[in-house]
């Protein structure tokens, strides 16, 4: 006779690339320091209904080599997200990856705090060396973007200071948008999906715009269109070529967010004012980009050389 246990059905779990805007996790996680953490669906603490200061990230991906969108839907989950928690990615379809590759995808993250990010380095890492293990690229063709979201509790602790660091963070990206362009690793001649928004390059608009009416817009370089709901996307953020590129990206979103709580309106204008500060992986990203695009002088770069705190992560 048969053992009980052998007439019990396996749960089998394949995934599937999702319609864009269409795909689900199982339950909302905002994913804490080292951990999940319950939440509800506009993502407050169920433990203590409070608002983290949380990123997201949005990764468009490109493959070489696997023809079938569910295979490769399942390469992307059970072996490239394999070192992560098993809820905090999703896979969904975007029509704008699909020329010049054999299958892509876009794998959007559940919200993540700083902390969450910096201490699962190690799972990022993990995950782009599969990615070129098995022909996965997100910087080849220049298709791809990463788009990372950042909620306005990263700007501050009460609506006033938000919205004035969120002002701030507009003017800066937009008022020095050819060398944000190549802070965040985007490649200058593909920005159709993420242009400047000139009219944040004047400081007094910037200063007065109604952000509540703010426009909803995916052609433009930060998307105001969920401010309202608590958060911004950053779109200008480009393809990343490997982990090293994507650990000194998100260092370089980090501090800028951080510096906009900090710094006046007059320093915003100031490249060694906004640099004040940073670690060695937004200096070398100032350093090698940067600089050799002429975005930045050299006297610029060793006044903020001499300001920079060495922090040692992975």
């Amino acid at each position: 006779m048969a053992r009980k246990e052998a007439m019990q059905e396996r749960e089998i779990n394949i995934a599937r690339v999702d319609w864009y805007h269409g795909g689900e996790y199982t339950k909302p996680l905002v994913f804490v320091s080292d951990r999940p953490s319950e939440a509800t669906y506009d993502y407050h603490l169920k433990e203590d209904n409070s608002l983290p200061a949380m990123y997201g990230i949005e990764v468009e991906t490109q493959n070489w080599g696997i023809k079938e969108q569910t295979i490769y839907a399942n390469v992307l989950k059970h072996i490239c997200f394999s070192t992560f928690h098993k809820d905090l990615w999703k896979i969904e379809r975007d029509g704008s990856l699909e020329g010049n590759c054999d299958s892509f995808a876009e794998c959007i993250t559940q919200p993540m705090t700083k902390a969450y990010i910096r201490n699962h380095y190690r799972d990022f890492k993990a995950m782009w060396k599969y990615f070129k293990e098995f022909g996965i690229s997100c910087d080849k063709t220049g298709d791809c973007g990463m788009h990372v979201h950042i909620s306005n509790t990263c700007f501050g602790r009460t609506d006033k200071t938000q919205e004035e660091a969120i002002r701030k963070f507009l003017y800066i990206v937009n008022k020095h948008y050819d060398l944000m362009v190549r802070l965040v690793y985007r490649n200058p001649s593909v920005t159709g999906y993420c242009p400047q928004m000139r009219k944040l390059t004047k400081k007094e608009y910037a200063q007065s715009v109604n952000l509540q009416y703010f426009d909803n817009d995916h052609y433009v370089c930060i998307n105001m269109g969920h401010y309202m709901e608590g958060n911004i996307e950053l779109r200008l953020v480009g393809g990343q070529k490997n982990y090293a590129c994507f650990r000194n990206t998100m260092e370089c979103v980090f501090h800028l967010v951080e510096a906009c709580k900090r710094i006046s309106w007059n320093d915003c204008d100031s490249i060694v004012r906004i640099f004040k500060g940073c670690n060695q992986y937004v200096f070398d990203r100032l350093a090698t980009m940067v600089l050799d695009a002429g975005q930045i002088t050299t006297t610029e770069l060793e006044a903020i050389k001499a300001t920079i705190k060495t922090e040692n992560l992975l």
